[in-house]
Protein backbone atom coordinates (compact mmCIF):
# COMPACT_ATOMS: atom_id res chain seq x y z
CA UNK A 1 0.00 0.00 0.00
CA UNK A 2 0.83 3.23 -0.49
CA UNK A 3 1.35 6.50 2.04
CA UNK A 4 1.63 9.75 1.48
CA UNK A 5 4.52 9.76 4.46
CA UNK A 6 7.62 11.61 2.97
CA UNK A 7 4.71 14.50 1.67
CA UNK A 8 3.53 14.57 5.09
CA UNK A 9 7.16 15.08 6.85
CA UNK A 10 8.50 17.63 4.16
CA UNK A 11 5.51 19.27 4.61
CA UNK A 12 6.43 19.25 8.22
CA UNK A 13 9.98 20.02 7.66
CA UNK A 14 11.24 17.20 9.18
CA UNK A 15 14.60 15.34 7.80
CA UNK A 16 14.15 11.37 7.91
CA UNK A 17 15.92 10.74 11.15
CA UNK A 18 14.12 13.96 12.60
CA UNK A 19 10.62 12.29 12.46
CA UNK A 20 12.07 8.86 13.26
CA UNK A 21 13.26 9.66 16.61
CA UNK A 22 10.25 11.62 17.23
CA UNK A 23 7.91 8.34 16.21
CA UNK A 24 10.70 5.83 18.01
CA UNK A 25 11.88 3.62 14.91
CA UNK A 26 15.28 3.61 13.64
CA UNK A 27 16.29 5.78 10.52
CA UNK A 28 16.38 2.64 8.42
CA UNK A 29 13.18 1.14 9.57
CA UNK A 30 11.33 4.88 8.34
CA UNK A 31 13.18 4.58 4.96
CA UNK A 32 11.55 1.62 4.52
CA UNK A 33 8.25 2.89 5.38
CA UNK A 34 8.71 5.82 2.85
CA UNK A 35 9.85 3.35 0.21
CA UNK A 36 7.23 1.23 0.15
CA UNK A 37 9.19 -1.46 1.61
CA UNK A 38 7.15 -1.82 4.87
CA UNK A 39 4.11 -0.92 5.98
CA UNK A 40 3.68 0.90 9.51
CA UNK A 41 1.11 -0.42 11.46
CA UNK A 42 -1.86 2.01 12.43
CA UNK A 43 -0.14 2.92 16.15
CA UNK A 44 2.91 4.20 14.20
CA UNK A 45 0.51 6.38 11.64
CA UNK A 46 -1.03 7.64 14.23
CA UNK A 47 2.17 9.03 15.97
CA UNK A 48 3.40 10.26 12.25
CA UNK A 49 0.03 12.08 11.47
CA UNK A 50 0.15 13.42 14.75
CA UNK A 51 3.97 15.12 14.81
CA UNK A 52 3.00 15.88 10.79
CA UNK A 53 0.21 17.56 11.58
CA UNK A 54 -2.32 15.73 9.35
CA UNK A 55 -4.81 13.13 9.28
CA UNK A 56 -4.09 9.72 9.33
CA UNK A 57 -6.16 9.86 5.87
CA UNK A 58 -4.44 11.80 4.35
CA UNK A 59 -1.21 9.67 5.09
CA UNK A 60 -3.35 7.01 3.87
CA UNK A 61 -4.43 9.46 0.83
CA UNK A 62 -7.57 8.45 1.04
CA UNK A 63 -10.07 9.58 -1.33
CA UNK A 64 -13.35 9.61 0.22
CA UNK A 65 -15.57 10.93 -2.40
CA UNK A 66 -14.01 7.85 -4.50
CA UNK A 67 -13.90 5.73 -2.25
CA UNK A 68 -16.46 3.03 -1.49
CA UNK A 69 -18.53 3.59 1.62
CA UNK A 70 -17.49 1.74 4.58
CA UNK A 71 -20.16 0.22 7.28
CA UNK A 72 -20.62 1.00 10.86
CA UNK A 73 -19.18 -2.54 11.69
CA UNK A 74 -16.40 -2.50 9.67
CA UNK A 75 -15.29 1.01 11.17
CA UNK A 76 -16.12 -0.61 14.71
CA UNK A 77 -13.81 -3.02 14.38
CA UNK A 78 -11.11 -1.06 12.79
CA UNK A 79 -11.50 1.29 16.39
CA UNK A 80 -11.29 -1.91 18.18
CA UNK A 81 -8.02 -3.34 16.09
CA UNK A 82 -6.46 0.10 17.31
CA UNK A 83 -7.51 0.15 20.69
CA UNK A 84 -8.36 -2.82 22.28
CA UNK A 85 -6.27 -4.91 20.70
CA UNK A 86 -2.25 -5.67 21.91
CA UNK A 87 0.32 -6.72 19.59
CA UNK A 88 -0.81 -10.28 19.14
CA UNK A 89 -3.74 -10.23 19.07
CA UNK A 90 -3.71 -7.68 15.94
CA UNK A 91 -1.12 -10.03 14.37
CA UNK A 92 -4.22 -12.80 14.90
CA UNK A 93 -6.47 -10.64 13.27
CA UNK A 94 -4.20 -9.70 10.58
CA UNK A 95 -3.54 -13.59 9.94
CA UNK A 96 -6.98 -14.34 10.16
CA UNK A 97 -7.48 -11.20 7.34
CA UNK A 98 -4.36 -12.30 5.33
CA UNK A 99 -6.10 -15.92 5.10
CA UNK A 100 -9.21 -14.68 4.10
CA UNK A 101 -8.73 -12.62 1.65
CA UNK A 102 -6.24 -14.86 -0.06
CA UNK A 103 -8.92 -17.39 -0.03
CA UNK A 104 -10.96 -14.75 -1.35
CA UNK A 105 -8.31 -13.68 -3.83
CA UNK A 106 -8.32 -17.94 -4.86
CA UNK A 107 -12.26 -17.70 -5.59
CA UNK A 108 -12.06 -14.40 -8.13
CA UNK A 109 -8.74 -16.17 -9.85
CA UNK A 110 -10.99 -19.47 -10.20
CA UNK A 111 -14.30 -16.97 -11.00
CA UNK A 112 -12.08 -15.54 -13.61
CA UNK A 113 -10.85 -18.10 -15.19
CA UNK A 114 -14.55 -20.15 -15.05
CA UNK A 115 -15.43 -16.93 -17.20
CA UNK A 116 -12.48 -17.04 -19.65
CA UNK A 117 -13.24 -20.68 -20.25
CA UNK A 118 -16.77 -19.86 -20.72
CA UNK A 119 -15.71 -17.26 -22.95
CA UNK A 120 -13.31 -19.46 -25.18
CA UNK A 121 -16.07 -21.79 -25.54
CA UNK A 122 -18.44 -19.44 -26.92
CA UNK A 123 -16.26 -18.66 -29.28
CA UNK A 124 -15.19 -21.85 -30.30
CA UNK A 125 -19.24 -22.76 -30.86
CA UNK A 126 -19.17 -19.29 -32.59
CA UNK A 127 -16.59 -20.14 -34.78
CA UNK A 128 -17.65 -24.06 -35.63
CA UNK A 129 -20.81 -22.33 -36.13
CA UNK A 130 -19.11 -20.25 -38.71
CA UNK A 131 -17.24 -23.16 -40.33
CA UNK A 132 -20.68 -25.32 -40.39
CA UNK A 133 -22.41 -22.65 -42.04
CA UNK A 134 -19.49 -22.10 -44.70
CA UNK A 135 -18.81 -26.00 -45.47
CA UNK A 136 -23.00 -25.59 -46.40
CA UNK A 137 -22.77 -22.93 -48.10
CA UNK A 138 -19.43 -24.73 -49.72
CA UNK A 139 -21.36 -28.46 -50.21
CA UNK A 140 -24.72 -26.37 -51.70
CA UNK A 141 -22.48 -24.44 -54.61
CA UNK A 142 -20.66 -27.29 -54.80
CA UNK A 143 -24.24 -29.08 -55.92
CA UNK A 144 -25.49 -26.71 -57.83
CA UNK A 145 -21.84 -26.80 -59.70
CA UNK A 146 -22.25 -30.30 -60.56
CA UNK A 147 -26.24 -30.26 -60.98
CA UNK A 148 -25.48 -27.84 -63.80
CA UNK A 149 -22.87 -29.56 -64.89
CA UNK A 150 -25.37 -32.47 -65.39
CA UNK A 151 -27.70 -29.95 -66.97
CA UNK A 152 -25.15 -29.00 -69.77
CA UNK A 153 -23.95 -32.31 -70.44
CA UNK A 154 -27.33 -34.00 -70.72
CA UNK A 155 -27.87 -30.70 -72.92
CA UNK A 156 -24.76 -31.65 -75.03
CA UNK A 157 -25.51 -35.23 -75.03
CA UNK A 158 -29.05 -34.29 -76.57
CA UNK A 159 -27.57 -31.63 -78.91
CA UNK A 160 -25.37 -34.24 -80.22
CA UNK A 161 -27.97 -37.12 -80.39
CA UNK A 162 -30.32 -34.87 -82.41
CA UNK A 163 -27.54 -34.03 -84.99
CA UNK A 164 -26.54 -37.49 -84.93
CA UNK A 165 -30.02 -38.64 -85.63
CA UNK A 166 -29.95 -36.32 -88.06
CA UNK A 167 -26.67 -37.49 -89.72
CA UNK A 168 -28.08 -41.08 -89.91
CA UNK A 169 -31.09 -40.26 -91.65
CA UNK A 170 -28.65 -38.41 -93.82
CA UNK A 171 -26.29 -41.15 -94.55
CA UNK A 172 -29.26 -43.63 -94.69
CA UNK A 173 -31.16 -41.90 -97.58
CA UNK A 174 -28.14 -41.47 -99.11
CA UNK A 175 -26.31 -44.35 -98.73
CA UNK A 176 -25.32 -46.39 -101.77
CA UNK A 177 -26.10 -43.43 -103.92
CA UNK A 178 -22.24 -43.32 -104.96
CA UNK A 179 -22.38 -46.41 -106.43
CA UNK A 180 -25.97 -45.82 -107.58
CA UNK A 181 -26.87 -48.69 -105.58
CA UNK A 182 -30.16 -47.64 -102.82
CA UNK A 183 -30.03 -50.46 -99.51
CA UNK A 184 -32.99 -51.83 -101.04
CA UNK A 185 -31.60 -52.77 -104.23
CA UNK A 186 -30.61 -56.50 -104.19
CA UNK A 187 -29.15 -58.52 -107.21
CA UNK A 188 -31.62 -61.88 -107.73
CA UNK A 189 -31.50 -62.80 -111.35
CA UNK A 190 -30.08 -66.28 -110.87
CA UNK A 191 -28.37 -65.87 -114.99
CA UNK A 192 -27.15 -62.81 -114.75
CA UNK A 193 -25.79 -61.33 -111.46
CA UNK A 194 -25.36 -57.52 -112.95
CA UNK A 195 -29.51 -57.69 -112.99
CA UNK A 196 -30.79 -54.68 -110.39
CA UNK A 197 -34.33 -55.18 -108.77
CA UNK A 198 -36.53 -52.33 -107.43
CA UNK A 199 -34.44 -49.97 -109.39
CA UNK A 200 -35.47 -46.31 -107.95
CA UNK A 201 -36.79 -43.96 -109.69
CA UNK A 202 -35.71 -40.22 -110.60
CA UNK A 203 -38.26 -37.94 -110.88
CA UNK A 204 -38.59 -35.51 -113.63
CA UNK A 205 -39.72 -31.95 -112.06
CA UNK A 206 -41.01 -29.44 -114.78
CA UNK A 207 -39.24 -26.74 -112.90
CA UNK A 208 -36.28 -26.23 -110.86
CA UNK A 209 -37.18 -27.44 -107.11
CA UNK A 210 -36.88 -24.80 -104.39
CA UNK A 211 -37.84 -24.71 -100.42
CA UNK A 212 -41.39 -25.64 -101.05
CA UNK A 213 -40.95 -29.11 -103.31
CA UNK A 214 -41.26 -31.82 -100.69
CA UNK A 215 -42.58 -34.56 -102.98
CA UNK A 216 -43.88 -36.15 -106.23
CA UNK A 217 -46.27 -38.71 -107.82
CA UNK A 218 -44.58 -41.92 -109.22
CA UNK A 219 -45.71 -43.34 -112.30
CA UNK A 220 -48.13 -45.63 -110.31
CA UNK A 221 -49.94 -42.48 -109.19
CA UNK A 222 -48.55 -42.58 -105.36
CA UNK A 223 -47.48 -39.67 -103.48
CA UNK A 224 -43.86 -39.93 -102.57
CA UNK A 225 -42.36 -37.43 -100.06
CA UNK A 226 -38.59 -37.02 -100.88
CA UNK A 227 -35.99 -37.80 -98.15
CA UNK A 228 -32.64 -36.31 -97.68
CA UNK A 229 -30.36 -37.42 -100.34
CA UNK A 230 -32.91 -37.85 -103.05
CA UNK A 231 -32.42 -36.86 -106.63
CA UNK A 232 -34.93 -34.81 -109.12
CA UNK A 233 -34.09 -34.26 -112.59
CA UNK A 234 -35.51 -31.29 -114.87
CA UNK A 235 -35.11 -30.74 -118.67
CA UNK A 236 -32.92 -27.66 -119.77
CA UNK A 237 -31.74 -27.01 -123.32
CA UNK A 238 -32.21 -30.80 -124.75
CA UNK A 239 -30.25 -31.97 -121.06
CA UNK A 240 -31.58 -33.07 -117.27
CA UNK A 241 -29.74 -31.27 -114.98
CA UNK A 242 -30.12 -33.08 -111.65
CA UNK A 243 -30.49 -31.92 -108.17
CA UNK A 244 -30.41 -33.10 -105.13
CA UNK A 245 -31.96 -32.58 -101.38
CA UNK A 246 -29.39 -32.22 -98.63
CA UNK A 247 -31.58 -30.76 -95.96
CA UNK A 248 -35.48 -30.56 -94.65
CA UNK A 249 -35.14 -28.27 -91.27
CA UNK A 250 -37.70 -26.79 -90.68
CA UNK A 251 -40.19 -28.27 -92.93
CA UNK A 252 -38.14 -26.32 -96.05
CA UNK A 253 -36.20 -28.33 -98.59
CA UNK A 254 -32.68 -27.36 -99.48
CA UNK A 255 -31.86 -28.32 -103.18
CA UNK A 256 -28.54 -27.95 -104.85
CA UNK A 257 -27.25 -28.78 -108.48
CA UNK A 258 -25.63 -32.02 -107.98
CA UNK A 259 -24.67 -32.82 -112.08
CA UNK A 260 -25.71 -33.18 -115.43
CA UNK A 261 -26.22 -35.10 -118.48
CA UNK A 262 -28.42 -37.14 -120.91
CA UNK A 263 -31.86 -38.78 -119.66
CA UNK A 264 -30.99 -42.55 -119.53
CA UNK A 265 -33.22 -45.48 -120.15
CA UNK A 266 -36.35 -46.42 -118.19
CA UNK A 267 -36.46 -42.95 -116.04
CA UNK A 268 -33.60 -44.36 -113.99
CA UNK A 269 -29.95 -42.47 -113.47
CA UNK A 270 -27.37 -43.48 -111.26
CA UNK A 271 -25.21 -40.51 -110.77
CA UNK A 272 -25.02 -38.56 -113.62
CA UNK A 273 -22.79 -39.03 -116.26
CA UNK A 274 -19.94 -40.36 -114.48
CA UNK A 275 -16.84 -40.41 -116.72
CA UNK A 276 -13.91 -42.87 -116.20
CA UNK A 277 -10.44 -42.39 -117.96
CA UNK A 278 -11.33 -46.16 -119.81
CA UNK A 279 -15.40 -46.44 -119.60
CA UNK A 280 -18.71 -44.87 -118.83
CA UNK A 281 -20.65 -46.70 -116.34
CA UNK A 282 -24.21 -46.24 -117.45
CA UNK A 283 -27.52 -48.58 -116.85
CA UNK A 284 -29.68 -49.69 -119.89
CA UNK A 285 -32.71 -51.45 -119.54
CA UNK A 286 -32.42 -52.70 -115.95
CA UNK A 287 -28.73 -54.04 -116.59
CA UNK A 288 -25.73 -52.85 -114.93
CA UNK A 289 -22.81 -53.11 -117.95
CA UNK A 290 -19.67 -51.54 -118.83
CA UNK A 291 -18.81 -50.02 -122.31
Amino acid sequence: MEFQIRKAREKAGFSQKELAEIVGVKPTTFNGYESGKHDPKSDLLVKIANACGVTVDYLLDVDYAKAPSISAEAMKLAKDYDTALDDRGRRTIRNVMDFEVGYAAQRAEKEKARIIEEQLRETSESTRQANETTRQAQEEQREQMTAQVILDAEQATGEANTAADRANRAAEAAEGVISGLQPDWNVTDPVNKNYIKNKPEIPTLEAIPDENTLSYVNTDGTTINFRIGDEVRVAEEGEYVFYRLYDLAGGKASWQESGGGTALPGNVYLTGANYYNESVRTIKQGYLSNE
